[in-house]
């Protein structure tokens, strides 16, 4: 049973073969970006590793696939490192 006719959200993998009566239309491929306040120490920085973030207070958006992805990357750097 269908419950929803039109849903707008943000996917983080391919789901066109998920579903045979899924149509799918990518709208936006948006990144997911770091922002600073202007008198931050990130600002004016060029390059900042997640090394460098790891023991710093974060505002995240609510749980989701953002927070997901954000996770997986601190998880596979952690992971790199300790190669």
């Amino acid at each position: 049973m269908r419950t929803a006719d039109v849903v707008l959200a943000r996917i983080c993998e391919p789901i066109a073969h998920a579903c045979d009566d899924l149509d799918v239309e990518v709208l936006f491929d948006d990144e997911l970006v770091v922002a600073a306040g202007i008198r931050s120490r990130w600002a004016g920085r060029a390059k900042i590793t997640l090394s460098e973030l790891v023991n710093v207070p974060w505002i995240m958006t609510p749980p989701g696939m953002a927070t997901a992805l954000i996770a997986e990357a601190f998880a596979a750097m952690v992971l790199a490192n300790q190669k």
